[in-house]
């Protein structure tokens, strides 16, 4: 598709969405594609979001790739009984000074709240779900709802251009009733978009998209099985899983947002981008192909918003196999594509 037609797509749904938020959106915000990044911790947030001196290079850096938004994912703590757990007085200033050093550099900033899970049955969110245990129900979904609204309120504060409801919570979409409840009570406190990441192999199984403004995806899509696919297979791949989303996109009448799309360095990437247990010779220039070819998928898609891509860290040190974004090569990936085009 010739880049005037996309554009012109992509900006035809912004203006939908511009009159569904009731003209409040700005639609310069999105009249050209979200190049997304998501910016992480190795800990809680407090000591790295919340610093001038580190988010303020790592913003600078996240720019001269091409982006022109970035995510955080402040955390509250999911107990073993179903309770969730916060702390305001140590965590508010993550989103504060993230959303100054943003405006500074004219990015634009989503907040997407992360449980944090660890020390309980869950090995991941989709695990999380109490069965026939309605007390543990009754104690997540206010913890859940008091924490979230808090967040909301906050970045209605610092005037963050979306916000993300949650994200992976595969356990909890037969509580439909309770979920409504706390986007209504998002909307209480927060006029800007919202959204809600869903997994990719779940995202049809969620209940509420008419409650949203954006439907979120996570955008882990195994796009092929080749032991050693070539650019053009790679491509086939998402070509394949962008025909699935623009017409799930049609079926709603909501444009897409990838909320997380990255890849290990592992021989995996391309057919189970979650699996980083792999680390072979090539595996660095294997998995920055599958990222350059999601990229490309992503900014070619009219009814795709765009991507955050998972993920960068802002304290120097910070080192990891998993997904990371800070070395020059894959620098280069993201400038290839979002930049020199």
């Amino acid at each position: 598709m010739k880049d005037g037609k996309r554009n012109d797509v992509r900006f035809g749904l912004m203006v939908v969405l511009g009159l569904l938020m009731g003209g409040g959106l700005g639609l310069e915000v999105l009249t050209e594609p979200i190049r997304g990044i998501t910016i992480s911790t190795r800990r809680w947030g407090p000591g790295e979001w919340d610093r001038r001196d580190l988010m303020g290079p790592t913003l600078d850096r996240a720019v001269g790739v091409g982006a022109n938004w970035v995510t955080i994912h402040p955390y509250a703590r999911l107990g073993r009984d179903g309770s969730i757990s916060h702390r305001p007085e140590t965590q508010d200033a993550s989103v504060r000074v993230t959303m100054e050093e943003a405006r500074e550099r004219g990015v634009k900033v989503m907040i997407k709240p992360h449980i944090a899970y660890w020390g309980t049955p869950f090995s991941w969110r989709g695990e999380i779900t109490y069965g026939a245990d309605e007390a543990a129900w009754q104690r997540f979904f206010a913890g859940y709802r008091e924490w979230i609204v808090h967040q909301a309120a906050l970045a209605q504060r610092y005037g963050a251009d979306g916000f993300c409801i949650g994200l992976e919570y595969v356990g909890t979409m037969h509580r439909e009733a309770e979920w409504r409840a706390v986007i209504a009570a998002v909307r209480g406190v927060y006029d800007g978009p919202i959204t809600y990441g869903a997994n990719f192999d779940e995202y049809t199984r969620v209940p509420f998209w008419d409650a949203v403004d954006v439907i979120g995806v996570l955008g882990y899509f195994p796009i092929s099985q080749e032991p050693n696919p070539s650019d053009a297979e790679l491509d086939r791949g998402w070509r394949a899983a962008m025909k699935t989303m623009r017409a799930f996109s049609a079926r709603h009448g909501k444009p897409i947002v990838f909320v997380e799309v990255g890849y290990p360095r592992s021989s995996f990437a391309a057919s189970e981008p979650w699996r980083h247990d792999d680390h072979g010779p090539g595996s660095e220039a294997f998995r920055l192909r599958v990222l350059r070819s999601a990229l490309r998928a992503a900014e070619n898609e009219p009814t795709v918003l765009g991507v955050f891509v998972w993920k960068w860290f802002a304290a120097p040190g910070s080192q990891s196999r998993e997904f990371i974004l800070m070395g020059p090569e894959a620098k280069a990936t993201l400038r290839s594509v979002w930049k020199d085009g």
